[in-house]
């Protein structure tokens, strides 16, 4: 036990010597915030097995952050949550951060981080001043949006895992997207509909909770980790309603499942696309093994910003 604690007061020394005494009041505020659910005996008929986020207690939380305020305003700190997001740490953040150079983007990014409710965990960045840092992965990914497809006013645009509707929230607060189709478990995908018209009610027409059973075109389409962690019977039906009707994609592919999902890998996902469809590294690389898998796009890309592989 002494030299457990040992270990772990040298490590958090090494920590703050490197980040500093921000980060540590930061860190600890955050932690503080912390809470648990323990409700979820309430909500067993929430849980399927189409995905790794298809867990009881994530369900739950968002369920009653849909339907009560309280949890609304706290969500984002319930460890049970952010086992399946908000778990972009500090150092992650400042790798997105410093890959950030397009001014509408990071104008846009900032006003964002002033209004960004659920009490998330928030660290002080340069220029920026206390905001999540999964905000900063949102805003990375806009900005790869908008240099591999440019401008995407007037698109229909499918998101495949919406999270709380953290990167609509970031494409739609720059551009004028015609319809923009959350396509998500039920509640996981109410939440974000409720968190996206909390920023901004005249998205009521824009945004739409997308039912599955139905053929969906889009001028793209977009997932986070979320495609390649579904099951492969949920993938096929995906794959023939969402993602072959998409003009455009960008995916980015972790290939984290459970034991016996079948899950497409990467290279069998990418020979389903359109002949221009390629992998691209992930930048930053947040597993071993994640590409970013494209189609639809242009050739001509920054090289500082994207990097060709194969897989």
């Amino acid at each position: 036990m002494i030299t457990f604690m040992l270990e772990k007061l040298l490590h958090s020394s090494s920590l703050v010597a490197k980040f500093g005494p921000v980060w540590m009041v930061d860190s600890i505020r955050n932690r503080s915030n912390r809470w648990n659910w323990n409700s979820a005996d309430n909500f067993d008929d929430l849980s399927g097995n189409s995905s790794l986020s298809d867990g009881t207690k994530y369900v739950a939380v968002c369920r009653a952050a849909v339907e009560d305020d309280k949890v609304y305003s706290k969500y984002k700190s319930c460890s049970d949550y952010r086992e399946i997001l908000e778990h972009v740490d500090f150092p992650l953040g400042l790798n997105y951060l410093r890959l950030l150079q397009n001014i509408e983007v990071s104008d846009s990014l900032k006003l964002i981080a002033r209004s960004d409710g659920g009490s998330p965990a928030k660290f002080h960045y340069p220029n920026l001043g206390r905001i999540s840092p999964t905000h900063l992965r949102y805003a990375k990914v806009t900005q790869d949006l908008k240099y591999l497809f440019g401008n995407l006013d007037n698109f229909t645009i499918n998101e495949i895992g919406v999270g709380f509707g953290g990167q609509a929230l970031h494409i739609l607060n720059i551009y004028a997207v015609k319809k923009y189709n959350l396509l998500d478990l039920e509640w996981p995908a109410k939440l974000a509909l409720k968190n996206l018209l909390k920023f901004n009610r005249e998205l009521a027409d824009t945004v739409k909770v997308a039912e599955l059973d139905r053929e969906i075109a889009s001028d793209l389409l977009v997932s986070n980790y979320a495609f390649s962690e579904l099951s492969r019977g949920v993938q096929d039906l995906y794959f023939r309603n969402i993602v072959s009707k998409a003009a455009r994609g960008y995916i980015i592919y972790n290939f984290i499942h459970d034991e016996g999902a079948n899950s497409l890998t990467a290279r069998e996902f990418l020979e389903l696309l359109p002949d221009d469809a390629e992998a691209l590294e992930e930048n930053p690389l947040t597993h071993p093994g994640n590409v970013l898998i494209v189609w639809g796009h242009k050739r001509d890309l920054p090289e500082n910003l994207f990097t060709r592989t194969s897989i």
